[in-house]
C-alpha cells in the first residue's frame, strides 16, 4: 500500500511539472486529468484492498498445490526411473541368460550328435555282425542241402548201379544174411 502510495505521489508531483511547462501551448485540463487519476486511484486501490487477501491465499494455495505436486512428480520420476533400471537389469541378465542357454544348447547338442554317433556306429557294426551270421547261416545252411542232395543223388546213383548189377536172387541172399544177423543180435542180448 505504501508503495502504491508513494508512487501516486511521484506521478502527481510530476504531472504538475510538466503541465505548468505546457499549459500555454497546450491548454491542458488538468482538474479533469486529477479526478480521472484519483478515480482511478481509487478504483485500483479499493481493488488492491478487496482482492489482495483473496488472490494472495490462492496464489499461496496454488504454490503449494503445485509444490505437493512436483515432489509426487518427482517421487514418481524416481520410482519410475528405479523401475527402468530394474527393468534394464533384467534385460540385460536376460541377453546373458539366453547367450548362456544358446551356448548350453549347443554343447549338448555337439554331446548328443556325438552320441548319436556313437550309437548309431555300434548299431551299424551289430547289423554288419547280424548280417554276417545270416550270410554263414545261409551258406551253412545251403552247403548242408547241396551236401544233402549230393548224397541222394549219389545213393541213387549207387541203387540204380547195385540194381543193374544186383539180379532178385542176390537180394534175396542179402536179405536173408541180414535177417540172420538180426537173430544174432537179438539172441545175445
Amino acid at each position: 500500500m505504501r508503495k502504491l502510495f508513494v508512487f501516486s505521489i511521484i506521478v502527481l508531483i510530476s504531472m504538475g511539472l510538466f503541465a505548468s511547462e505546457g499549459e500555454a501551448v497546450h491548454g491542458f485540463d488538468w482538474t479533469g486529468f486529477f479526478g480521472k487519476f484519483i478515480n482511478s486511484l481509487i478504483l485500483f486501490g479499493g481493488l488492491y484492498l478487496l482482492l489482495k487477501k483473496p488472490i494472495s491465499k490462492y496464489l499461496y494455495n496454488r504454490g503449494i498445490l503445485i509444490k505437493k505436486e512436483l515432489s509426487t512428480k518427482e517421487e514418481l520420476l524416481k520410482e519410475t526411473t528405479n523401475k527402468l533400471d530394474l527393468i534394464d537389469r533384467r534385460l540385460k541378465d536376460l541377453k546373458d541368460e539366453i547367450e548362456r542357454m544358446k551356448s548350453d544348447a549347443k554343447s549338448t547338442g555337439e554331446k548328443e550328435k556325438k552320441h548319436l554317433e556313437e550309437l548309431g556306429k555300434k548299431e551299424a557294426e551289430r547289423i554288419i555282425n547280424l548280417a554276417k551270421k545270416e550270410i554263414d547261416s545261409k551258406i551253412e545252411y545251403s552247403v548242408r542241402r547241396l551236401k544233402k542232395r549230393i548224397v541222394d543223388l549219389t545213393i541213387d546213383s549207387f541203387k540204380k548201379e547195385i540194381n543193374k548189377e544186383l539180379k532178385k536172387s542176390d537180394h534175396f541172399k542179402i536179405i536173408e544174411k541180414n535177417i540172420e544177423q538180426l537173430g544174432d543180435i537179438s539172441e545175445r542180448k
